[in-house]
């Protein structure tokens, strides 16, 4: 089951999400331009993550979609 964050970003603005995975806890913190969104489980007890699954949730059309500039990740 999924969690809803109550955080909605601004349109024509470029923002940073930060994800830090604790597979061994078994939850990520989420992160909005350096502050605290939440704090979200894992789904699944596979070892590792292996994918990211992202979506728009809007009351109109919106042509642009989501544009990703780069994606960067660091195992520990």
């Amino acid at each position: 089951m999924f969690r809803r964050t109550r955080v909605s970003l601004k349109p024509d603005v470029w923002h940073t999400l930060a994800l830090e995975w604790d597979c061994e806890k078994g939850h990520c913190v989420l992160t909005l331009d350096g502050r605290h969104v939440a704090t979200l489980p894992q789904l699944s007890r596979a070892v590792g993550v292996c994918y990211l699954r992202m979506w728009m949730q809007v009351h109109t059309l919106e042509p642009k979609g989501i544009l990703v500039e780069s994606v960067d990740v660091q195992v520990r």
